[in-house]
Protein backbone atom coordinates (compact mmCIF):
# COMPACT_ATOMS: atom_id res chain seq x y z
CA UNK A 1 0.00 0.00 0.00
CA UNK A 2 1.53 3.26 -1.18
CA UNK A 3 2.29 5.70 1.26
CA UNK A 4 5.03 8.01 -0.41
CA UNK A 5 3.65 11.42 0.89
CA UNK A 6 2.88 10.32 4.30
CA UNK A 7 5.49 11.96 5.88
CA UNK A 8 4.56 16.17 4.63
CA UNK A 9 5.81 19.09 6.65
CA UNK A 10 2.07 18.79 8.08
CA UNK A 11 2.72 15.45 9.74
CA UNK A 12 2.47 16.59 13.29
CA UNK A 13 5.94 16.79 15.75
CA UNK A 14 5.71 15.56 18.59
CA UNK A 15 7.57 16.85 21.91
CA UNK A 16 8.80 14.12 24.58
CA UNK A 17 10.87 16.71 26.09
CA UNK A 18 14.21 15.38 24.90
CA UNK A 19 17.38 16.02 27.19
CA UNK A 20 20.90 15.27 27.44
CA UNK A 21 22.71 13.19 29.98
CA UNK A 22 25.37 16.17 30.16
CA UNK A 23 25.43 19.45 30.12
CA UNK A 24 25.33 19.83 26.49
CA UNK A 25 26.47 23.90 26.21
CA UNK A 26 24.87 26.35 24.02
CA UNK A 27 21.64 25.72 21.72
CA UNK A 28 23.41 27.19 19.25
CA UNK A 29 26.45 23.95 19.08
CA UNK A 30 23.52 21.94 18.64
CA UNK A 31 21.94 19.76 15.77
CA UNK A 32 18.10 19.61 15.77
CA UNK A 33 16.43 17.47 14.21
CA UNK A 34 12.89 15.83 13.96
CA UNK A 35 13.21 12.09 12.89
CA UNK A 36 10.06 10.28 11.03
CA UNK A 37 8.24 6.99 12.56
CA UNK A 38 5.24 5.17 12.57
CA UNK A 39 2.65 5.55 15.67
CA UNK A 40 0.46 2.77 16.38
CA UNK A 41 -2.49 3.29 18.63
CA UNK A 42 -2.53 -0.17 20.36
CA UNK A 43 -3.91 -1.67 23.62
CA UNK A 44 -1.89 -3.38 26.08
CA UNK A 45 -3.24 -5.94 28.42
CA UNK A 46 -2.60 -5.10 32.19
CA UNK A 47 -0.34 -7.27 34.15
CA UNK A 48 -2.40 -9.71 35.71
CA UNK A 49 -2.51 -9.87 39.84
CA UNK A 50 -0.33 -13.08 40.74
CA UNK A 51 -0.89 -15.42 43.96
CA UNK A 52 -3.11 -18.32 42.85
CA UNK A 53 -2.72 -20.35 39.73
CA UNK A 54 -5.17 -22.15 37.07
CA UNK A 55 -6.31 -25.18 39.42
CA UNK A 56 -6.54 -23.09 42.60
CA UNK A 57 -8.50 -20.41 41.33
CA UNK A 58 -10.66 -23.28 39.65
CA UNK A 59 -10.96 -24.82 42.84
CA UNK A 60 -12.00 -22.18 44.57
CA UNK A 61 -14.67 -20.63 42.41
CA UNK A 62 -16.59 -24.58 42.46
CA UNK A 63 -16.43 -25.06 45.92
CA UNK A 64 -18.10 -21.37 46.27
CA UNK A 65 -20.66 -22.82 43.50
CA UNK A 66 -21.32 -25.83 46.45
CA UNK A 67 -19.49 -28.22 45.35
CA UNK A 68 -16.80 -30.01 47.31
CA UNK A 69 -16.72 -33.37 46.56
CA UNK A 70 -13.05 -34.21 45.06
CA UNK A 71 -14.38 -36.82 42.94
CA UNK A 72 -16.96 -34.27 41.56
CA UNK A 73 -14.24 -31.17 41.05
CA UNK A 74 -11.62 -33.76 39.66
CA UNK A 75 -14.69 -34.49 37.03
CA UNK A 76 -15.73 -30.79 36.45
CA UNK A 77 -12.16 -29.76 36.24
CA UNK A 78 -10.92 -32.77 34.06
CA UNK A 79 -8.25 -33.99 36.05
CA UNK A 80 -7.44 -37.03 38.45
CA UNK A 81 -9.43 -36.82 41.74
CA UNK A 82 -6.24 -37.33 43.36
CA UNK A 83 -4.91 -34.21 42.00
CA UNK A 84 -8.33 -31.97 43.41
CA UNK A 85 -7.68 -33.12 46.48
CA UNK A 86 -4.01 -32.07 46.34
CA UNK A 87 -5.16 -28.81 45.68
CA UNK A 88 -7.48 -28.15 48.25
CA UNK A 89 -5.00 -29.79 50.85
CA UNK A 90 -2.93 -27.01 49.49
CA UNK A 91 -6.00 -24.10 49.87
CA UNK A 92 -6.52 -25.71 53.13
CA UNK A 93 -3.39 -24.98 54.22
CA UNK A 94 -2.88 -21.50 52.84
CA UNK A 95 -6.26 -20.78 55.06
CA UNK A 96 -8.07 -20.17 51.51
CA UNK A 97 -10.53 -23.06 52.09
CA UNK A 98 -12.40 -24.19 55.06
CA UNK A 99 -12.58 -27.63 56.88
CA UNK A 100 -16.08 -27.44 55.59
CA UNK A 101 -14.65 -27.55 51.98
CA UNK A 102 -15.90 -23.65 51.45
CA UNK A 103 -14.16 -20.78 50.90
CA UNK A 104 -12.87 -18.62 53.91
CA UNK A 105 -13.46 -14.54 53.57
CA UNK A 106 -9.91 -14.76 52.67
CA UNK A 107 -10.80 -17.44 49.98
CA UNK A 108 -13.37 -15.38 48.22
CA UNK A 109 -11.03 -12.34 48.32
CA UNK A 110 -8.33 -13.95 46.71
CA UNK A 111 -10.54 -15.05 44.21
CA UNK A 112 -12.13 -11.83 43.77
CA UNK A 113 -9.10 -10.63 43.53
CA UNK A 114 -7.47 -13.17 41.22
CA UNK A 115 -11.22 -12.96 38.54
CA UNK A 116 -10.55 -9.37 38.26
CA UNK A 117 -9.12 -8.08 34.94
CA UNK A 118 -8.02 -4.72 34.90
CA UNK A 119 -8.79 -2.61 31.44
CA UNK A 120 -6.18 -2.94 28.78
CA UNK A 121 -3.86 0.20 28.88
CA UNK A 122 -4.16 1.91 25.75
CA UNK A 123 -0.88 3.26 23.77
CA UNK A 124 1.25 4.43 21.25
CA UNK A 125 3.90 2.88 19.98
CA UNK A 126 6.72 3.82 17.49
CA UNK A 127 8.03 2.07 14.58
CA UNK A 128 11.30 3.54 12.92
CA UNK A 129 10.60 3.16 8.85
CA UNK A 130 13.99 2.68 7.83
CA UNK A 131 14.36 -0.35 9.61
CA UNK A 132 10.97 -1.29 10.51
CA UNK A 133 12.27 -2.04 13.99
CA UNK A 134 10.03 -0.72 16.97
CA UNK A 135 11.61 2.18 19.03
CA UNK A 136 11.65 0.60 23.02
CA UNK A 137 9.68 2.87 23.98
CA UNK A 138 5.58 3.14 24.98
CA UNK A 139 3.55 6.66 25.80
CA UNK A 140 0.31 7.12 26.72
CA UNK A 141 -0.60 9.99 25.19
CA UNK A 142 0.71 12.10 22.29
CA UNK A 143 2.88 16.15 23.05
CA UNK A 144 2.67 18.30 20.17
CA UNK A 145 5.43 20.76 19.68
CA UNK A 146 4.42 24.28 18.39
CA UNK A 147 5.87 24.28 15.05
CA UNK A 148 6.24 27.26 11.86
CA UNK A 149 6.93 26.23 8.31
CA UNK A 150 8.65 29.19 6.30
CA UNK A 151 7.47 30.36 2.70
CA UNK A 152 10.76 28.29 1.39
CA UNK A 153 9.13 24.86 3.40
CA UNK A 154 11.96 25.25 6.16
CA UNK A 155 10.87 24.08 9.84
CA UNK A 156 11.45 25.51 13.15
CA UNK A 157 9.73 24.50 16.67
CA UNK A 158 8.68 27.46 18.57
CA UNK A 159 9.83 27.13 22.20
CA UNK A 160 8.98 29.25 25.69
CA UNK A 161 6.40 31.66 26.55
CA UNK A 162 3.66 33.64 24.20
CA UNK A 163 6.00 36.97 25.55
CA UNK A 164 9.34 35.48 25.05
CA UNK A 165 9.16 32.67 22.51
CA UNK A 166 12.40 32.03 20.19
CA UNK A 167 12.11 29.88 17.27
CA UNK A 168 15.04 26.63 16.52
CA UNK A 169 15.63 25.75 13.14
CA UNK A 170 15.31 21.73 12.50
CA UNK A 171 16.67 19.03 10.01
CA UNK A 172 13.88 16.82 8.83
CA UNK A 173 15.39 13.90 8.15
CA UNK A 174 12.81 13.11 5.58
CA UNK A 175 12.55 8.98 4.10
CA UNK A 176 11.73 8.40 0.60
CA UNK A 177 8.79 6.01 -1.42
CA UNK A 178 7.76 4.19 2.29
CA UNK A 179 5.23 2.30 1.96
CA UNK A 180 2.43 1.98 5.20
CA UNK A 181 4.64 -1.28 7.36
CA UNK A 182 2.95 -4.26 8.20
CA UNK A 183 1.58 -4.54 12.00
CA UNK A 184 4.23 -5.02 14.51
CA UNK A 185 4.19 -8.23 16.51
CA UNK A 186 2.29 -8.60 19.41
CA UNK A 187 5.41 -9.63 21.22
CA UNK A 188 7.45 -6.76 19.81
CA UNK A 189 4.48 -4.20 21.07
CA UNK A 190 5.40 -5.95 24.83
CA UNK A 191 8.63 -5.27 24.66
CA UNK A 192 8.88 -1.61 23.41
CA UNK A 193 6.26 -1.54 26.86
CA UNK A 194 8.50 -3.06 29.27
CA UNK A 195 11.91 -1.48 27.67
CA UNK A 196 10.09 2.42 28.33
CA UNK A 197 9.54 0.72 31.99
CA UNK A 198 13.26 -0.26 32.49
CA UNK A 199 14.61 3.05 30.68
CA UNK A 200 12.34 5.19 33.07
CA UNK A 201 13.53 3.05 36.51
CA UNK A 202 17.19 3.60 35.21
CA UNK A 203 16.85 6.86 34.76
CA UNK A 204 15.75 7.50 37.98
CA UNK A 205 18.82 5.71 39.42
CA UNK A 206 20.75 8.60 37.59
CA UNK A 207 22.49 6.57 35.54
CA UNK A 208 24.44 8.83 33.31
CA UNK A 209 24.10 6.82 30.14
CA UNK A 210 21.02 4.88 28.74
CA UNK A 211 23.24 2.82 25.33
CA UNK A 212 21.00 -0.10 25.19
CA UNK A 213 17.74 -0.50 24.59
CA UNK A 214 17.08 -3.51 27.03
CA UNK A 215 18.35 -4.66 30.52
CA UNK A 216 19.66 -7.86 30.81
CA UNK A 217 19.67 -8.35 34.68
CA UNK A 218 15.84 -7.14 34.74
CA UNK A 219 14.06 -9.12 37.04
CA UNK A 220 10.53 -8.42 35.42
CA UNK A 221 8.62 -11.53 35.01
CA UNK A 222 7.63 -11.23 31.03
CA UNK A 223 4.91 -13.87 30.84
CA UNK A 224 3.01 -11.94 33.49
CA UNK A 225 1.57 -10.52 30.28
CA UNK A 226 0.09 -12.77 27.50
CA UNK A 227 0.71 -11.48 23.75
CA UNK A 228 -2.79 -12.52 22.77
CA UNK A 229 -4.29 -9.62 24.09
CA UNK A 230 -2.56 -6.77 22.12
CA UNK A 231 -4.54 -4.78 19.72
CA UNK A 232 -4.49 -2.14 17.51
CA UNK A 233 -7.41 0.49 17.65
CA UNK A 234 -6.80 1.16 13.72
CA UNK A 235 -5.37 -0.63 11.01
CA UNK A 236 -3.36 1.77 9.70
CA UNK A 237 -0.09 3.76 11.96
CA UNK A 238 -0.29 8.16 11.71
CA UNK A 239 3.17 9.23 10.39
CA UNK A 240 5.08 11.34 12.68
CA UNK A 241 8.24 13.06 13.31
CA UNK A 242 10.42 12.51 16.80
CA UNK A 243 12.03 15.80 18.42
CA UNK A 244 15.66 15.09 19.10
CA UNK A 245 18.92 17.16 18.86
CA UNK A 246 22.70 16.29 18.88
CA UNK A 247 25.22 17.87 21.37
CA UNK A 248 28.59 17.79 22.91
CA UNK A 249 28.70 17.91 26.48
CA UNK A 250 30.35 20.91 28.22
CA UNK A 251 33.32 20.37 28.83
CA UNK A 252 34.72 18.07 26.35
CA UNK A 253 36.69 20.90 24.02
CA UNK A 254 39.14 18.57 22.28
CA UNK A 255 36.73 15.37 22.71
CA UNK A 256 35.15 14.48 19.04
CA UNK A 257 32.20 11.89 20.37
CA UNK A 258 28.91 13.77 19.93
CA UNK A 259 25.50 12.33 21.43
CA UNK A 260 21.70 12.39 19.86
CA UNK A 261 19.00 12.92 22.50
CA UNK A 262 16.42 10.21 22.78
CA UNK A 263 13.16 11.66 21.80
CA UNK A 264 11.38 10.44 24.59
CA UNK A 265 13.18 11.83 27.23
CA UNK A 266 15.40 9.50 28.34
CA UNK A 267 18.83 10.83 28.06
CA UNK A 268 21.72 10.08 25.37
CA UNK A 269 20.50 7.09 22.90
CA UNK A 270 23.14 4.74 21.02
CA UNK A 271 20.28 3.86 19.20
CA UNK A 272 19.38 7.14 17.31
CA UNK A 273 23.04 8.21 16.91
CA UNK A 274 23.53 5.22 15.10
CA UNK A 275 20.68 5.97 13.13
CA UNK A 276 21.77 8.83 12.50
CA UNK A 277 25.29 7.68 11.19
CA UNK A 278 23.48 4.89 8.65
CA UNK A 279 21.43 7.65 7.75
CA UNK A 280 24.13 10.43 6.58
CA UNK A 281 25.51 8.57 3.52
CA UNK A 282 21.99 8.28 1.46
CA UNK A 283 20.40 11.69 2.47
CA UNK A 284 23.00 14.69 1.94
CA UNK A 285 21.31 16.77 4.00
CA UNK A 286 21.90 14.87 7.07
CA UNK A 287 25.41 14.92 5.97
CA UNK A 288 25.89 18.62 5.13
CA UNK A 289 23.93 19.27 8.46
CA UNK A 290 26.32 17.02 10.64
CA UNK A 291 29.26 18.66 9.09
CA UNK A 292 28.32 22.31 9.82
CA UNK A 293 27.21 20.85 13.34
CA UNK A 294 30.67 18.81 13.99
CA UNK A 295 32.74 22.29 12.20
CA UNK A 296 35.84 22.96 14.39
CA UNK A 297 35.17 20.17 17.09
CA UNK A 298 36.69 17.83 14.45
CA UNK A 299 39.98 17.97 13.08
CA UNK A 300 39.90 17.57 9.27
CA UNK A 301 41.32 14.06 8.71
CA UNK A 302 37.94 12.59 10.80
CA UNK A 303 36.11 11.94 7.45
CA UNK A 304 39.20 10.53 5.92
CA UNK A 305 39.57 8.64 9.27
CA UNK A 306 35.93 6.80 8.75
CA UNK A 307 36.65 6.23 5.30
CA UNK A 308 39.77 4.28 6.46
CA UNK A 309 37.70 2.54 9.16
CA UNK A 310 35.09 1.45 6.44
CA UNK A 311 37.36 -0.05 4.47
CA UNK A 312 39.02 -1.63 7.46
CA UNK A 313 36.08 -3.31 8.21
CA UNK A 314 35.62 -4.28 4.54
CA UNK A 315 39.13 -5.72 4.73
CA UNK A 316 37.85 -8.05 7.14
CA UNK A 317 34.75 -9.15 5.85
CA UNK A 318 34.68 -8.30 2.30
CA UNK A 319 32.59 -5.82 0.75
CA UNK A 320 29.11 -7.47 0.85
CA UNK A 321 29.49 -6.91 4.52
CA UNK A 322 28.06 -3.83 4.16
CA UNK A 323 24.60 -4.69 4.19
CA UNK A 324 25.02 -6.68 7.60
CA UNK A 325 23.42 -5.02 10.66
CA UNK A 326 26.77 -5.04 12.74
CA UNK A 327 28.50 -2.68 10.10
CA UNK A 328 27.72 0.56 10.82
CA UNK A 329 29.07 -0.64 14.88
CA UNK A 330 32.41 -1.83 13.26
CA UNK A 331 33.11 1.24 11.67
CA UNK A 332 32.45 3.61 14.63
CA UNK A 333 34.70 1.22 16.84
CA UNK A 334 37.49 1.26 14.23
CA UNK A 335 36.98 4.99 13.12
CA UNK A 336 37.87 5.71 17.35
CA UNK A 337 40.72 3.63 17.55
CA UNK A 338 42.23 5.36 14.09
CA UNK A 339 42.11 8.83 15.53
CA UNK A 340 44.31 7.55 18.85
CA UNK A 341 46.61 10.23 19.05
CA UNK A 342 43.80 12.27 20.87
CA UNK A 343 41.64 9.46 22.37
CA UNK A 344 40.01 9.88 25.48
CA UNK A 345 37.86 8.16 28.17
CA UNK A 346 34.90 9.46 26.72
CA UNK A 347 35.68 8.49 22.87
CA UNK A 348 36.39 4.92 24.72
CA UNK A 349 32.93 4.76 26.17
CA UNK A 350 32.04 5.61 22.62
CA UNK A 351 33.85 2.40 21.32
CA UNK A 352 32.98 0.07 24.04
CA UNK A 353 29.56 1.10 23.49
CA UNK A 354 29.78 0.16 19.34
CA UNK A 355 31.32 -3.02 19.60
CA UNK A 356 28.47 -3.94 22.28
CA UNK A 357 26.04 -2.80 19.40
CA UNK A 358 28.28 -4.99 16.99
CA UNK A 359 27.48 -8.41 19.39
CA UNK A 360 23.56 -7.15 19.46
CA UNK A 361 23.68 -6.74 15.86
CA UNK A 362 25.41 -9.90 15.36
CA UNK A 363 23.45 -12.24 17.85
CA UNK A 364 20.24 -11.11 16.61
CA UNK A 365 19.94 -13.10 13.70
CA UNK A 366 21.51 -15.55 15.45
CA UNK A 367 19.16 -16.42 18.07
CA UNK A 368 15.55 -15.02 16.00
CA UNK A 369 13.20 -18.20 15.76
CA UNK A 370 15.02 -19.54 18.76
CA UNK A 371 12.51 -22.72 20.47
CA UNK A 372 11.65 -20.48 23.55
CA UNK A 373 8.98 -22.96 24.83
CA UNK A 374 11.53 -25.14 25.81
CA UNK A 375 12.18 -23.65 29.01
CA UNK A 376 9.72 -22.43 31.85
CA UNK A 377 8.50 -19.67 32.66
CA UNK A 378 9.06 -20.52 36.77
CA UNK A 379 11.63 -23.25 36.96
CA UNK A 380 14.97 -21.50 36.57
CA UNK A 381 16.99 -24.40 37.81
CA UNK A 382 15.37 -26.69 34.88
CA UNK A 383 16.28 -23.80 32.60
CA UNK A 384 19.73 -23.17 33.18
CA UNK A 385 20.46 -27.20 32.63
CA UNK A 386 18.77 -26.86 29.57
CA UNK A 387 21.02 -24.00 28.44
CA UNK A 388 24.01 -26.18 29.08
CA UNK A 389 22.49 -29.25 27.62
CA UNK A 390 22.08 -27.17 24.50
CA UNK A 391 25.53 -25.87 24.51
CA UNK A 392 26.98 -28.97 24.92
CA UNK A 393 24.94 -30.44 22.01
CA UNK A 394 26.47 -27.46 20.56
CA UNK A 395 30.09 -27.97 21.42
CA UNK A 396 30.12 -25.20 23.46
CA UNK A 397 31.32 -24.72 27.42
CA UNK A 398 29.39 -24.53 29.76
CA UNK A 399 27.68 -20.94 29.88
CA UNK A 400 28.33 -17.86 32.08
CA UNK A 401 25.92 -17.29 34.71
CA UNK A 402 24.59 -13.86 33.33
CA UNK A 403 23.87 -15.76 30.30
CA UNK A 404 22.18 -18.99 31.97
CA UNK A 405 19.59 -16.61 34.62
CA UNK A 406 18.00 -15.35 31.54
CA UNK A 407 14.21 -16.30 31.96
CA UNK A 408 11.85 -17.50 29.43
CA UNK A 409 10.21 -13.70 28.75
CA UNK A 410 13.85 -12.46 27.51
CA UNK A 411 14.67 -15.24 25.35
CA UNK A 412 10.83 -15.17 23.96
CA UNK A 413 11.93 -11.41 23.47
CA UNK A 414 15.19 -12.35 21.46
CA UNK A 415 13.64 -15.52 19.53
CA UNK A 416 11.29 -12.25 17.96
CA UNK A 417 13.86 -10.13 17.37
CA UNK A 418 14.12 -7.84 20.62
CA UNK A 419 15.73 -8.71 23.89
CA UNK A 420 18.92 -7.39 25.27
CA UNK A 421 22.63 -9.53 24.50
CA UNK A 422 22.33 -12.02 26.47
CA UNK A 423 19.01 -13.12 25.99
CA UNK A 424 20.29 -13.17 22.05
CA UNK A 425 23.42 -15.20 23.55
CA UNK A 426 20.80 -17.86 25.27
CA UNK A 427 18.07 -17.84 22.39
CA UNK A 428 21.67 -18.32 19.79
CA UNK A 429 22.54 -21.60 21.78
CA UNK A 430 19.11 -22.93 21.80
CA UNK A 431 18.27 -22.27 17.95
CA UNK A 432 22.08 -23.65 17.62
CA UNK A 433 21.22 -27.31 18.90
CA UNK A 434 18.34 -27.67 17.03
CA UNK A 435 20.25 -26.45 13.67
CA UNK A 436 23.38 -28.06 12.27
CA UNK A 437 24.05 -25.90 9.88
CA UNK A 438 23.96 -23.17 12.71
CA UNK A 439 26.85 -20.54 13.04
CA UNK A 440 27.08 -21.55 16.78
CA UNK A 441 28.77 -25.14 15.65
CA UNK A 442 31.19 -24.11 13.33
CA UNK A 443 32.68 -21.43 15.55
CA UNK A 444 32.43 -24.44 18.74
CA UNK A 445 34.99 -25.98 16.73
CA UNK A 446 37.60 -23.46 16.98
CA UNK A 447 36.36 -21.13 19.84
CA UNK A 448 34.14 -23.78 22.30
CA UNK A 449 34.47 -20.60 24.71
CA UNK A 450 32.63 -17.98 22.24
CA UNK A 451 29.87 -17.18 24.57
CA UNK A 452 32.02 -16.87 27.86
CA UNK A 453 34.13 -14.80 25.87
CA UNK A 454 31.06 -12.83 24.44
CA UNK A 455 29.95 -12.31 27.84
CA UNK A 456 32.91 -10.84 28.92
CA UNK A 457 33.68 -8.17 26.41
CA UNK A 458 29.83 -7.24 27.37
CA UNK A 459 30.92 -6.56 30.97
CA UNK A 460 33.65 -4.93 29.94
CA UNK A 461 31.25 -2.59 27.60
CA UNK A 462 29.35 -2.05 30.75
CA UNK A 463 31.39 -1.12 33.00
CA UNK A 464 33.16 1.43 30.51
CA UNK A 465 29.39 3.10 29.62
CA UNK A 466 27.87 3.13 32.81
CA UNK A 467 30.67 3.24 35.56
CA UNK A 468 32.06 7.08 36.36
CA UNK A 469 35.13 5.72 37.39
CA UNK A 470 36.06 4.25 34.18
CA UNK A 471 39.30 5.22 33.11
CA UNK A 472 40.41 4.37 29.26
CA UNK A 473 43.15 1.71 29.47
CA UNK A 474 43.99 1.83 25.54
CA UNK A 475 46.06 -1.31 25.43
CA UNK A 476 42.82 -3.09 26.85
CA UNK A 477 40.72 -1.42 24.24
CA UNK A 478 42.74 -2.54 21.48
CA UNK A 479 42.70 -6.14 22.98
CA UNK A 480 38.81 -6.62 23.45
CA UNK A 481 38.48 -5.12 19.47
CA UNK A 482 40.65 -7.97 18.83
CA UNK A 483 38.70 -10.30 20.15
CA UNK A 484 35.59 -8.72 18.79
CA UNK A 485 37.19 -9.75 15.12
CA UNK A 486 37.98 -13.46 16.17
CA UNK A 487 34.69 -14.23 18.07
CA UNK A 488 33.27 -12.72 14.27
CA UNK A 489 35.65 -15.13 12.40
CA UNK A 490 34.62 -17.78 14.37
CA UNK A 491 31.07 -17.30 12.86
CA UNK A 492 31.81 -17.59 9.82
CA UNK A 493 31.25 -13.47 9.48
CA UNK A 494 34.18 -13.01 6.96
CA UNK A 495 35.13 -13.37 2.86
CA UNK A 496 34.82 -16.40 1.40
CA UNK A 497 37.77 -18.62 1.19
CA UNK A 498 39.76 -18.02 -2.06
CA UNK A 499 41.85 -20.74 -3.42
CA UNK A 500 45.43 -20.81 -5.03
CA UNK A 501 43.77 -18.36 -8.05
CA UNK A 502 42.09 -16.00 -6.24
CA UNK A 503 38.81 -17.19 -7.06
CA UNK A 504 35.73 -17.84 -4.64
Amino acid sequence: MSAEHAFSRDAPVLWFRPRPHANPGPRNQRLWLVWPAWAWRVAIPSRPTHGLNLFQRTVLALARAGIHSTETLGTRMGVHPDLAHLVALELLHMGLLGQDGRPTAGGVRKLEEAEHQAPPTAAWVFQDPFSGELWPRAEERLYYAEREISAEGRTSLLFGDSDRKWKQRVLTVKPEKVAYPLAPEPGSVIQAARSHRRARRRLAREEDLELFSADDGDSWESEAVSTSGVSFVEDRPQPVWLSAFCYFPRGSDGDNHWYATDPFGLGASQRLRAAIERRRGVFPPLRNALARFLGARVQEDDGVARELAELEVERRYGVGFRSHLAFDALVDVHATILGADRLTTMAGRGAYGALRRALEEVFLELGRGAPWRDITARDREFNRKHLNHCAAEVGLEPLPWPVLKVHRGQVRAAAQGGGGLRPRLAAAVMRAAREEEHPLRSAASTMPGVIAEVDRLADAAGHAVHDARYSLNAAALDGDIEALHMILKSLGLGPPAQDETGEA
